[in-house]
């Protein structure tokens, strides 16, 4: 919260500017959240109702937790991590093949 707080206070400082460039963060927050992570109750509340649906398997419901897990560690998933592992330890098909007929779901 400190270092959030910090940041946002000082986000046209030099040394700021230039984290955000090296580390190529599109923003301060998308910086902050890939520091920081996010918070795993609210995370888990964003996915409640996705993983409340009776229709997944137990591999899909594993997929989604795993997705949870690195917003929690890292704040942010780039769409072609989802194809890497550990997630392609759960289909090698990625998350297309894993929830083929699951598009209304998704």
């Amino acid at each position: 919260m400190k270092v959030k707080e910090y940041l946002r206070n000082h986000q046209e400082h030099l040394v700021i500017k230039r984290l955000l460039a090296c580390c190529e963060a599109p923003s301060l927050p998308h910086f902050v959240r890939n520091l920081a992570g996010l918070d795993r109750s609210a995370v888990q509340a964003a996915f409640s109702q996705f993983l409340n649906d009776q229709s997944l398997t137990p591999r899909q419901i594993r997929f989604v937790e795993m997705v949870i897990d690195q917003l929690t560690a890292r704040g942010v998933v780039e769409a072609s991590a989802l194809y890497e592992p550990p997630f392609s330890g759960l289909h090698a098909g990625g998350p297309d093949e894993l929830f083929a007929g699951k598009e209304n779901v998704i």
